[in-house]
């Protein structure tokens, strides 16, 4: 796209395709979005817009998150000699590993968090649950005409249709 100025030279608008590129290679190396926009001279929402426009650019910032990710623990272990995040000062070293713990946890708790989630769900089908409870009850009436006669065919037990649910489900 070509533009005049004012002074009628013809100017070219910026293309931060390139820079876009770097940053997204930072960030595989476990920069975050903001210190690889800011070393790539970009500012951040320029960034996402050019990710926002192009399929591509957005699986590549994917996978460089990922990579990223990777990056950030393995500096974990080379804590002192890691080029990004690395300090010989015992101190810092353990602050800025708390903090790649930290963010590691918060960013991609399934693969890095220190928390085991366990979810557990059971439905059941209010039609089924309903026709559970009617059948109940039809047995307690047929019970009750039962009594009458010589003969007991079942024993009533007295139970809550939330117990009964948890019975029959498990």
């Amino acid at each position: 796209m070509l533009s005049f100025g004012y002074n009628g030279c013809m100017s070219v608008p910026y293309d931060y395709y390139p820079a876009v590129l770097y940053a997204i290679d930072l960030i595989s190396q476990g920069y975050t979005k903001t210190a690889a926009c800011d070393k790539s001279n970009i500012s951040i929402p320029t960034f996402e817009s050019y990710i926002n426009r192009d399929e591509q650019l957005s699986v590549m910032l994917d996978e460089a998150e990922q990579r990223g990710a990777d990056a950030m623990a393995d500096a974990l272990v080379q804590i002192g000699s890691h080029t990004v995040y690395g300090e010989t000062n015992p101190q810092m070293a353990k602050v800025i590993s708390d903090n790649i713990k930290w963010l590691l946890d918060k960013r991609h708790r399934k693969k890095y968090g220190d928390k085991i989630e366990i979810q557990h769900n059971i439905t059941a089908d209010k039609a089924i649950v309903d026709a559970l409870i009617a059948g109940r009850n039809r047995a307690a009436q047929a019970q009750v005409s039962y009594q009458e006669a010589d003969f007991i065919d079942v024993e009533p037990i007295a139970i809550s249709d939330d117990e009964l649910l948890t019975q029959l489900l498990s």
